[in-house]
């Protein structure tokens, strides 16, 4: 190509293209969890061993991903069990337990 010089169109696809949200990975899904006071970083590696054996998420090149059906399945769940899904309410829930096992509370 030359300054100036004038192109041709070959061909034009009239395509729509959406941007997709990013996929999560094991250290994002790790280190997300870990900010928000759920799981311990020793148990990361098995929960996520778990959910993949379990088939709730494929793994494709180092990236999570669940097919429509299990979507729908976490939006139910998210509708019916709205309080008890909620990050805080595990964070809270892991601390009390923590403090159960170290004998400050019943």
């Amino acid at each position: 190509m030359a300054e100036g010089e004038n192109l041709r169109l070959e061909i034009l696809r009239p395509e729509q293209h959406f941007t997709e949200p990013p996929r999560a990975t094991p250290s994002h899904a790790g280190k997300g969890s870990g900010r928000k006071g759920i799981g311990r970083p020793s148990t990361y590696a098995s929960i996520i061993s778990t959910i993949v054996d379990r088939e709730y998420v494929t793994k494709d090149q180092g990236r999570f991903h669940a097919d429509d059906a299990r979507r729908k399945v976490s939006v139910l769940l998210v509708q019916e069990f709205r309080g008890n899904l909620r990050r805080r309410f595990t964070a809270r829930m892991e601390e009390e337990l923590d403090e159960i096992e170290k004998g400050k509370l019943p």
